[in-house]
């Protein structure tokens, strides 16, 4: 199941405020012993988007503080979608946010099964000091599964991860934060992505990849005799499709 809220930043009072003033980049290239425009230079380099703006980039740092998590090491990355900064946490990011709460007190799996011996969903159980009951969330294999090659390779890890990563949202209340696979079924699902027909045919189609924008599966299905077939393959890749439909 994903999470594809978008959540307004809320420092801490141990969380350095102001995320407009340059002191939180400072503030945190220091921490790494880094001066800010290397520590920004490294950061655009691998985890945050090279169009970010210093807002956006201070925004990001204030979640990463938040959480304790090193951008450095790409425990937390982030992209920009409709102008806000969305901050992606890894599965390993996710276990060092889990394992240093200081009400963490454990966690089990339990992998639920089909008649036929295939994983179908997958339950954690997540134990606080302070609570009595433990919080449980089961997250299934039909909804979550993607074609990426990690659902593709290894969908009960992947499954495993989507769990975890759920039940540790309901027993610390943690948000603000993705894991990877809900950052790409946001940017999956984004509706600003779809060009309607009347743009058919190699040329309308061919303007509206150059623009960046994607033509719907319709448009590629139902007008086959239109489009060449290097075009054809590259609007695959486009959308983002494995499998071709047949002619």
């Amino acid at each position: 199941m994903t999470n594809n809220n978008q959540y307004e930043v809320v420092a801490k009072p141990n969380a350095v405020a102001n995320p407009g003033h340059p002191s939180v980049i400072n503030a945190v290239a220091q921490r790494y012993g880094m001066d800010k425009a290397a520590f920004v230079a490294v950061l655009k380099a691998s985890v945050f988007p090279k169009e970010g703006t210093p807002e956006q980039l201070a925004a990001f740092l204030l979640i990463a503080n938040e959480y304790n998590l090193n951008p450095v090491l790409k425990e937390i990355h982030a992209f920009i979608k409709n102008g806000a900064i969305q901050p992606i946490v890894g599965i390993d990011g996710w276990c060092k946010i889990i394992n240093s709460n200081p009400q963490f007190n454990g966690f089990e799996f339990k992998d639920n099964f089909s008649d036929n011996g295939q994983v179908v969903s997958i339950t954690c159980k997540m134990y606080r000091k302070d609570r009595e009951h433990a919080v449980e969330a089961t997250e299934y294999l039909s909804e979550c599964k993607g074609t990426s090659i990690p659902w593709t390779k290894w969908p009960v890890r992947m499954l495993r991860h989507k769990a975890l990563i759920q039940a540790a949202r309901y027993a610390f209340g943690y948000g603000g934060i993705l894991d990877p696979d809900e950052a790409e079924r946001m940017i999956d699902v984004s509706p600003t992505s779809v060009v309607e027909p009347p743009l058919t045919g190699n040329e309308g189609l061919k303007a509206a990849l150059a623009k960046g924008l994607k033509p719907t599966v319709e448009t590629v299905v139902e007008t086959p005799e239109t489009i060449d077939e290097a075009l054809r393959e590259k609007i695959w890749e486009a959308l983002e499709i494995e499998e071709k439909a047949d002619d």
